[in-house]
Parts: C-alpha cells; structure tokens; sequence
C-alpha cells in the first residue's frame, strides 16, 4: 500500500522536476554527486534524470518484477532449470538485472543506446 508523502518529505527531497513548455529540467541538490546509486531490494543501479521526467526507471514497475520474480523461482521448482526470458524496451535495467538475480537466463533489449549504456553499468 502506498501511503501520502508529507509535506516534510517533499521538501526534503534531493530534487524535483521543473516543467517547461520545451520539457524541462530535473533541479538536484548541489550535495548530491554527479552520479550517484539508488537501491532495489538488493539490486545497486543508477538514476538517468531526462528532460521528460524519468528518472531511468520506474518504481510503479516494482510489482512487475516482484511477480516476475516468484514465477522464476516457481518455474526453476517445477522444470528444475533457469528460464530464458526475452524482455524488449528493457530500458535501464531494473527489470532484467531483478529477473537474472531470481535465476533467469535474461535477454535485454532497447532501441536506445543510452538506456543500453545505463543497463550495462547497472549490472555490477
């Protein structure tokens, strides 16, 4: 379950979007390095601020790769092997870098050369 995020959260937080009719821009704090990691369960990866709000991942996404994740632990039970799993417009990498720590061989495709970049730096 989701609960509000307070008023003091928010303004707590490292950063917030700007909107602009061209798209826009993220305004970080000036403590926060170049780059730097956030966490996933046990997964390390980097965020991507873009002009059009991502951050290069998207925690919505989390329940996804939850479910995904019991079903490769259940298939593995049951066919006593890992699954291949093909995930397309994988992005940065949260997805397929949670399905091959549950135990499946991952396929990770993206049309974007950065996003591909990104995913391959996550995979530490």
């Amino acid at each position: 379950m989701v609960t509000k995020t307070t008023k003091a959260e928010w303004q707590s937080a490292d950063g917030h979007f700007i909107a602009s009719e061209k798209g826009g821009k993220w305004k970080l704090k000036d403590s926060l390095p170049e780059n730097w990691h956030m966490h996933f369960e046990d997964i390390r990866f980097l965020p991507m601020p873009t002009s059009f709000r991502h951050l290069g991942f998207f925690p919505e996404q989390s329940v996804h790769w939850q479910w995904c994740a019991d079903k490769i632990k259940k298939f593995k039970e049951i066919h006593a092997r890992a699954p291949r799993i093909l995930n397309l417009f994988a992005y940065s990498g949260i997805g397929s870098l949670h399905a091959a720590r549950a135990g499946a061989e991952v396929t990770h495709i993206d049309a974007s050369k950065k996003a591909i970049q990104l995913a391959f730096n996550n995979r530490e």
